[in-house]
């Protein structure tokens, strides 16, 4: 998660419909998504996204038996990072083919 904050907004999941998902964070904003999120799930924080993807990816690397559902969402409007949704989308893509493409 990243990004500017948007007004208004709420995370209304239970602790209990959490028990599964961790929340990994960066970026300028990473207090203020730590208290929205802050008693829901397991919350790890990081000083920007390739340090971020870094420890997710090597967690599912020694997590082999379980599967793995990685969910990019920049939790705002990413453009404290990227210029646009686009750009943002074709960089998470490019991740996630080199990541691939080294499992290979």
């Amino acid at each position: 998660m990243c990004g500017i904050p948007k007004k208004q907004d709420r995370f209304n999941l239970t602790k209990f419909q959490c028990k599964n998902f961790k929340g990994y964070i960066f970026g300028k904003y990473q207090l203020e998504f730590s208290k929205i999120l802050k008693n829901k799930l397991t919350i790890k924080k990081f000083k920007n996204i390739k340090d971020t993807l870094n420890q997710i990816f090597l967690e599912i690397k020694n997590n082999k038996r379980e599967k793995n559902t990685i969910l990019f969402s920049p939790a705002g409007a990413s453009f404290d990072n990227f210029k646009n949704f686009e750009d943002r989308g074709l960089y998470f893509n490019q991740i996630i083919k080199k990541y691939l493409d080294e499992k290979r």
